[in-house]
């Protein structure tokens, strides 16, 4: 049902002339009462609670999209900015010893993000991964990883 809701909402803004969205067991039967009713509503959650029935063509000229991007409040950025921040005052604050960086490159080399998966989401590993993700962000990581490679290259010597 997900899907055939995205697929329908992907024609609308595509400016689609007609739209049929697929009952969930048509590829089975032929559709039950139950899931033509899904169906229907599927479009009638697309055009009234969508709000892409409120212009003619959505995309078109991009004011749309720039208005409902306006109005959209973007936390994730800023805690980006925030995390790569956090991360330049590390590299000015953190005194490297000799000894130890190598070791310190080898730790941080050897850790991988976790790719999304379904069965990596559930109990105990789901709370660990939030922890890491609030923690450490991946573009984080790579930051690390570049400075510690500038401050074991050759030319910083």
């Amino acid at each position: 049902m997900v899907r055939v809701t995205l697929q329908g909402l992907a024609a609308v803004l595509g400016g689609t002339q007609s739209l049929h969205t697929n009952s969930f067991d048509e590829a089975l039967c032929l559709p039950t009462e139950n899931a033509v009713k899904i169906a229907l509503r599927t479009q009638q959650i697309i055009a009234h609670e969508s709000g892409v029935t409120d212009t003619v063509d959505p995309l078109a000229g991009s004011y749309y999209v720039e208005w409902l991007t306006n109005k959209m409040d973007l936390p994730g950025a800023d805690k980006k900015v925030a995390d790569i921040m956090q991360m330049l005052e590390f590299k000015k604050s953190y005194k490297y010893e000799s000894e130890d960086i190598s070791d310190k490159f080898a730790k941080i080399n050897q850790w991988t993000p976790e790719i999304t998966k379904v069965n990596s989401k559930t109990g105990e590993n789901f709370d660990k991964l939030l922890k890491l993700i609030n923690i450490v962000s991946y573009e984080s990581y790579l930051l690390i990883m570049l400075l510690l490679l500038k401050e074991t290259s050759d030319q910083h010597k």
